[in-house]
């Protein structure tokens, strides 16, 4: 199995890497410290799958691994990260990561993740899992076909009444400032408000949350 490291933390990057060039049946095949880096390394080593952090700089992991998978979607994509939140998670599973495992997690977790998605299956690390099963429980926000919004353009939009900036939205979603502002221009076109605060009262009023 070909695997490529993506980390912008060189520490933990090479920890990363010794873990799983130590187990037999992985070969670490390269790394990166940013997205763009990390698109030209994995076409260059031609990877099977490709272990990505969740925080990116201008590039978010959960857009890195929709990156991937445009460009070729036999390579797959596995998330770590630390206390991700329940939109994060959602944002890379939508994004087509087949895996996550949390940074504090035993390093033969990761190995095993990494052999599970080898295998054709997806893998959650279990102290996640329960959020996900959550999720998919109560069912994650859709388009909504009143005013043409993805679910992107949905979670930024609930985010409003609580006054965060776009920064801490972006935190929240794991995708970058950029993205956000962009779903947010697209939202408010949509629900047709001139502003950040006739948005958020029209996300009240219909219930957009």
């Amino acid at each position: 199995m070909r695997v490529v490291v993506v980390d912008d933390h060189p520490v933990v990057r090479e920890g990363l890497a010794k873990v799983l060039a130590d187990a037999p049946t992985i070969d670490v095949v390269g790394q990166a410290g940013t997205a763009e880096e990390a698109l030209e390394v994995v076409a260059a080593t031609r990877a099977d799958v490709v272990v990505v952090d969740l925080r990116l700089p201008e590039m978010s992991g959960a857009e890195l691994c929709s990156e991937l998978r445009r460009r070729d979607r036999t390579v797959l994509t596995l998330v770590i990260s630390s206390n991700p939140t329940a939109d994060s998670l959602l944002s890379v599973l939508e994004a087509g990561a087949r895996g996550f495992v949390l940074k504090e997690s035993d390093p033969t977790l990761l190995v095993q993740a990494l052999k599970a998605l080898d295998a054709g299956h997806y893998f959650l690390d279990p102290r996640v899992a329960s959020t996900v099963i959550q999720l998919a429980v109560t069912g994650p926000r859709r388009t909504d076909h009143r005013y043409g919004l993805t679910t992107q353009e949905m979670r930024v939009l609930s985010f409003l009444p609580s006054g965060l900036s776009n920064r801490e939205i972006a935190i929240e979603l794991g995708i970058t400032v950029n993205t956000v502002k962009s779903h947010l221009r697209s939202a408010l076109r949509k629900v047709e408000a001139r502003d950040r605060a006739q948005a958020a009262a029209i996300v009240l009023r219909e219930g957009l949350v």
